[in-house]
């Protein structure tokens, strides 16, 4: 002969049903250990309920976890997405510099765009730190040496010599207002 589960208690929390529970558990333990046939009943159809609802949050928390692994899988092909539109837009601004510049051309206005071609701006570059004398240098934490850069531009502008620096211009590049 076989049994039907018990009936589900409906509209509870779970709390409220591990309250009702409890309550039940402890009134049996308060008459030491007896149980009549309607609390057997009752504590049946509260277990089940429990486990219902305890199954009910389990799957809930099994859907967060999916709706988390999308929701990474989104920010990273955003982020992807993002990292790949600002690559080309480095390059479109590259070749639109190279362009003005072999056409000769310093500003060019179209429609609602101005472009101006600008001239690289100077940067120390540095091919070997240690070349450079102590009092150029800062001595930082690691044992790397920072060049003093703008004190090795300062002199190197003045056409004073320093040993294991030069000036150099960078890329020309293009403002877009």
């Amino acid at each position: 002969m076989t049994t039907n589960p018990p009936k589900v208690i409906e509209h509870q929390k779970l709390y409220q049903i591990a309250d009702r529970l409890n309550t039940i558990i402890e009134s049996v333990i308060e008459r030491g250990g007896e149980i009549t046939e309607s609390e057997m009943a009752a504590l049946q159809q509260w277990k089940y309920s429990f486990q219902e609802k305890v199954a009910s949050v389990c799957w809930m928390m099994q859907k967060l976890d999916a709706d988390i692994a999308n929701a990474k899988a989104i920010e990273e092909r955003a982020k992807q997405y993002r990292k790949v539109r600002e690559n080309i837009k480095d390059r479109i601004r590259k070749y639109l510099a190279w362009s003005m510049e072999t056409a000769d051309q310093k500003s060019v206005t179209v429609d609602i765009y101005k472009v101006i071609l600008m001239a690289g701006k100077e940067r120390v570059v540095v091919s070997d730190p240690n070349l450079l004398p102590r009092e150029l240098v800062e001595e930082v934490v690691k044992v790397d040496l920072k060049p003093k850069t703008d004190e090795i531009k300062a002199l190197l502008t003045q056409g004073i010599d320093v040993p294991g620096a030069v000036i150099e211009s960078g890329e020309s590049f293009v403002t877009i207002r």
